[in-house]
């Protein structure tokens, strides 16, 4: 969510991914999905949408861990309005978090690239948002504005399930960073994205 946000302004749509991209990437659907990104005639969103299809369709096909992919399309025009109903969800919150972050479902696989600690760091926006304890008509505000943000988004059941992976149950197209108190520098720096500084109100606790 914090790339895309301060994409915003400079491109219309973004097709990414909640969680790795595994080696070789799209290599295999580009002799047969590379026109949808080419071709000048189509709509963007509509050919970005067929390449991310395809490249899910071909992952599909595969076995094991090489069947592991999260893809999401974004537009960004939709941000602006996102960031404004998360920091309103923030500010009417009614009490503390419903569960503890490690609950909640994440996209990194903890202790996999020798960090220190090893605790996830990057969570499913919807269900951290839902997760946020604040009040029910915030929180539906800010779930449609989130869908018109994601334009489509597509995953696997599981994620490296044997290189220390993860079930997907989740999957709303956009992840967030969420602060641990054992993270202080991380936090820190996380402050000074223009994400955190569009929806943290300042007098939050």
């Amino acid at each position: 969510m914090e790339v895309a946000y301060e994409l915003r302004n400079k491109t219309d749509y973004i097709l990414a991914s909640s969680a790795e991209i595994l080696s070789p990437g799209f290599t295999s659907v580009y002799p047969s999905a590379l026109l949808s990104l080419l071709d000048t005639s189509r709509d963007p969103e509509e050919g970005l949408r067929a390449f991310g299809e395809a490249y899910m369709a071909h992952v599909r096909s595969l076995a094991d861990d090489s069947r592991s992919a999260t893809l999401s399309l974004v537009a960004t025009r939709e941000l602006g309005p996102l960031a404004e109903s998360l920091r309103r969800l923030l500010a009417g919150r009614l009490r503390g978090p419903l569960r503890p972050l490690d609950a909640l479902q994440h996209f990194d696989r903890p202790g996999s690239y020798g960090e220190v600690p090893a605790v996830p760091r990057y969570f499913d926006l919807e269900e951290w948002a839902a997760n946020l304890g604040a009040d029910s008509t915030n929180l539906t505000v800010f779930e449609e504005q989130l869908k018109r943000a994601v334009r489509w988004s597509e995953c696997t059941e599981r994620f490296l399930p044997s290189t220390n992976g993860f079930s997907i149950e989740h999957h709303s197209g956009l992840t967030t960073y969420a602060e641990w108190p054992e993270l202080p520098g991380l936090n820190e720096r996380y402050r000074t994205t223009a994400w955190y500084r569009a929806t943290v109100p300042q007098n939050l606790p």
